[in-house]
């Protein structure tokens, strides 16, 4: 940052990947995404690393710094996606229930439950995120403020709106 320049909304997430090509019980990809709102700009702190790095990497190896004037930002989109993977495992574990439910006599009905559980909330809970677009969409990756309905989230998202030009709005 520029010196006197200070930060005046922050929002923090940490994102938990579990790969399937990997064991289960291993060390999983964890990405943490810092975003910054100064005076003058926008600022994304993205790092990639393992939950319990292994001697061929660090846990800093994977960061990444956008810097993001606001003159530069188009607008900014609200986005939304229904988790089908969710309903579809959910699905599976309904299908478990019922299929067993002979055999399985005092869990069949909490694995039916929890199936269930697992549809509603992957079709009618989507993931929301919103997207900060570029002016010039060569000059890097779009920027995502997961988790907006976070106090923090709301705060950077108004923030950004009020120093984005109305013309790009």
């Amino acid at each position: 940052m520029d010196a006197g320049e200070s930060i005046l909304a922050e929002h923090h997430v940490v994102m938990a990947r579990t790969r399937l090509s990997r064991s289960v019980f291993g060390a999983q990809e964890e990405e943490a995404i810092s975003l910054f709102a100064t005076e003058r700009r926008l600022v994304q702190v993205q790092m990639v690393s393992m939950t319990e790095p292994t001697p061929a990497s660090s846990p800093g190896d994977k960061a990444e710094v956008v810097d993001l004037p606001y003159d530069g930002i188009r607008r900014l989109t609200r986005r939304r996606a229904v988790r089908l993977g969710e309903a579809a495992v959910g699905a599976v574990i309904v299908t478990g229930g019922l299929l067993f439910k002979d055999t399985l006599q005092v869990t069949a009905p909490f694995l039916i439950l929890l199936g269930v559980a697992g549809i509603v909330h992957g079709l009618l809970l989507p993931t929301r995120w919103i997207e900060i677009q570029r002016g010039d969409p060569s000059n890097g990756p779009t920027l995502r403020v997961n988790a907006p309905g976070r106090r923090s989230g709301r705060r950077l998202i108004r923030l950004v709106r009020s120093r984005v030009s109305p013309l790009g709005a």
